[in-house]
């Protein structure tokens, strides 16, 4: 019964093919405005059916929410779910294509803090933008919470937050309690070694997951650390960004003087996806719980959409009595 219920909720959060609210409504709430995260009021006189994303945690989100079919426009990086893939592309990372998004011909825009100047010229042209800059796990609710409005998804946003909240909840009450000393690699530069410190989403997941993190005491979200100063901290587990560009496990080990590391010397190394605790998305849950588990030494999650294709074709009836 609680599988099914999982699944029951999962699938309204992706708003599957067929579902006849698969639409967005609600024109009476129109004009509507919100405040975006850059403290931004923006004023829409419609429901916005033609959507393009500038981030893939916000691609992610759209998708969850059951507008995958309303985004006409993403960026290079957008690779999931698989429907994001063959979406028309209108940038890379911080560069877009004013020219391309303006052919599209969008009612709304998902931005982020990188695309201010576009957004301005966007702006100008009578394009509006929603600015979405989330750096926490509850900041992460939160934006789900404007999309959901902007896109009048509300009820399906409430169910996705209620499921992420009692996800997070189940970590707090596993998390050990004596935290573990962890350091996160992100990627290696002639500065040291780049890691995560107060401010970054890694920060917090770890904060949350129970393991103390040794960048937590620098001053930037994003710190170069020395070897010297790693191995001195002596961290008890190292996870290692897999999508930052940085090095293998062979290469870690046989770094000089890091044997002396305790994650070293008991074989507690683990890579871990990127996109699951770098995006400010959906599979942050998962990210977490992969982290939570590894510092607790009992690895388990569930996957996000793991549940679609067994809630795909059920008709209204045998939701309601999964519930």
């Amino acid at each position: 019964m609680k599988k099914c219920l999982t699944g029951f909720l999962l699938l309204l959060c992706i708003g599957c093919v067929g579902q006849q609210d698969s639409s967005p409504t609600g024109e009476h709430l129109y004009p509507m405005t919100v405040v975006d995260d850059m403290g931004r009021e923006v004023t829409l006189s419609v429901t916005p059916l033609r959507i393009i994303s500038l981030a893939p945690s916000t691609t992610e989100i759209l998708f969850a929410l059951g507008a995958g079919e309303n985004v006409i426009g993403n960026t290079e990086y957008c690779n999931f779910p698989e429907g994001a893939v063959n979406i028309e592309k209108v940038g890379g990372f911080s560069d877009v294509s004013i020219e391309k998004i303006v052919s599209l011909e969008p009612d709304i825009i998902f931005a982020s803090s990188l695309h201010i100047e576009s957004v301005e010229q966007l702006s100008e042209l009578g394009i509006s933008s929603v600015i979405l800059d989330p750096v926490t796990i509850e900041d992460v609710l939160n934006t789900i919470t404007l999309v959901g409005k902007v896109i009048q998804k509300e009820e399906n946003a409430e169910i996705l937050i209620e499921t992420f909240t009692s996800r997070i909840d189940g970590v707090k009450q596993q998390a050990p309690s004596s935290h573990l000393s962890v350091y996160v690699e992100g990627w290696v530069s002639s500065s040291g070694y780049g890691s995560f410190g107060p401010g970054s989403l890694v920060d917090n997941l770890l904060s949350i997951a129970g393991g103390s993190n040794i960048a937590g005491d620098t001053d930037t979200p994003y710190p170069a650390l020395s070897g010297e100063v790693i191995i001195s901290k002596n961290p008890q587990i190292i996870f290692m960004i897999s999508s930052m560009g940085g090095v293998g496990i062979e290469d870690l080990v046989n770094r000089p003087g890091w044997d002396a590391i305790d994650a070293v010397k008991f074989g507690r190394i683990y890579v871990v996806d990127g996109d699951l605790v770098l995006r400010p998305g959906p599979r942050l849950i998962e990210g977490l719980e992969i982290l939570a588990g590894h510092i607790r030494g009992n690895s388990q999650t569930t996957f996000f959409w793991s549940f679609i294709q067994d809630f795909l074709f059920m008709n209204v009836a045998d939701r309601q009595s999964a519930a």
